[in-house]
C-alpha cells in the first residue's frame, strides 16, 4: 500500500493521520468537560416563583465556605418577609428558622458557620398578603460546605487529569489502529491518575471536605470510588502494553481501548466541586 499523509505503507495513520487523532482526543476531553460544566452538582439551584403577583427569580446556593456564616438571599417586594429554615443534612430532627431581614429590593438572611465537609439541609418561607411561599416549593436545598484549597495545589490536581484525559483518549485511538506509540501513552496516561488523583485528589479532599477519603472501604462516595476504578484499569492497561510483544497484541490494544472508554465514561459521571 502506498503512503499518504494520512495513512502509512500498512494503512495505518502517518504524520497528518496522527494529528487527527490528538485533534479527535482533545476535542473528546472538551466536550466531557463541557458536560462536566454542566452536569455540576454543586451549581446553584435556579427557578422562578410568583410573590405578591410579581414573578422573581432565585438562585439557592448548593456550595458555601467553611468557617463563616452562609449568606442565602432572594428577590422579594417590600410587602413580604421571609423566614431561612435550616437543619444539618442528613438528619431527621426539627428545622430551626431565622427571619431573614431586608436589604433593598431583597431579604437576606445566614446559615450559620459550618466546618469543612458538613451538609446543610434549607429552604425558604416568603409571608406575603397573598400568603406563604415555599422555595423550593417541594423538599429542601443541600449544600455542601468546603474549605479553601489553595490554587498551586487545585490547579495541578485539574490539569494534570485533563492532560492525562487527553493522552488517554489519544492512546485508545492510537490502540486502535496499532500505532507503536500505544505503549509509551499507556504508560504516560497512567500517571495523570496517579498523580493527579490518587495522589493530589486526597489533598484536595481534605482541604475542601475535611477528609482525605471519602469512597471505599471508609465511605461510599460514588465520585471517588469510579476514580479509583479508572485509575486501575489504566494500571492494567499500561501493564498489558508494556509487556505485549509488539503494537498488534490484540489483548494489549483491547485493554488499552477499554481503559480508554472506562476513563471517558468515569469523566462523565456528574461530579461536585473538588470531586475527583
Amino acid at each position: 500500500m502506498r503512503a499518504t499523509g494520512w495513512t502509512d505503507e500498512r494503512g495505518r495513520p502517518g504524520k497528518v493521520g496522527g494529528v487527527v487523532l490528538w485533534v479527535v482526543a482533545v476535542v473528546v476531553v472538551l466536550a466531557v468537560a463541557a458536560w462536566q460544566r454542566m452536569s455540576d452538582t454543586t451549581s446553584p439551584t435556579r427557578g422562578e416563583v410568583v410573590v405578591s403577583g410579581q414573578t422573581m427569580t432565585y438562585r439557592l446556593l448548593r456550595v458555601g465556605p467553611s468557617g463563616e456564616p452562609i449568606r442565602v438571599t432572594i428577590a422579594a417586594p417590600e410587602d413580604v418577609s421571609g423566614n431561612l429554615r435550616w437543619r444539618p443534612h442528613p438528619g431527621e430532627g426539627a428545622f430551626e428558622s431565622f427571619t431573614m431581614l431586608r436589604d433593598g429590593d431583597r431579604v437576606v438572611g445566614f446559615l450559620p458557620a459550618q466546618s469543612p465537609g458538613a451538609q446543610i439541609e434549607y429552604s425558604l418561607v416568603l409571608a406575603g398578603p397573598a400568603g406563604l411561599t415555599r422555595i423550593p416549593d417541594e423538599g429542601s436545598v443541600v449544600l455542601d460546605v468546603r474549605g479553601p484549597v489553595p490554587g498551586l495545589v487545585l490547579f495541578p490536581h485539574v490539569a494534570i487529569l485533563l492532560l492525562s484525559m487527553v493522552v488517554g483518549v489519544r492512546a485508545g485511538l492510537g490502540a486502535a489502529w496499532a500505532l507503536p506509540d500505544t505503549g509509551r501513552l499507556s504508560k504516560l496516561t497512567v500517571l495523570g491518575p496517579t498523580i493527579g488523583g490518587m495522589i493530589l485528589g486526597p489533598i484536595v479532599l481534605k482541604l475542601a471536605a475535611g477528609s482525605f477519603w471519602t469512597g471505599w472501604p471508609f465511605g461510599g462516595d460514588w465520585r471517588t470510588n469510579s476514580a479509583v476504578v479508572m485509575w486501575l484499569v489504566w494500571v492494567v492497561a499500561a501493564l498489558a502494553a508494556h509487556t505485549a510483544q509488539d503494537e498488534t497484541d490484540r489483548f494489549a490494544r483491547t485493554t488499552v481501548i477499554g481503559a480508554a472508554l472506562v476513563m471517558i465514561l468515569v469523566s462523565l459521571v456528574p461530579r461536585g466541586l473538588y470531586s475527583f
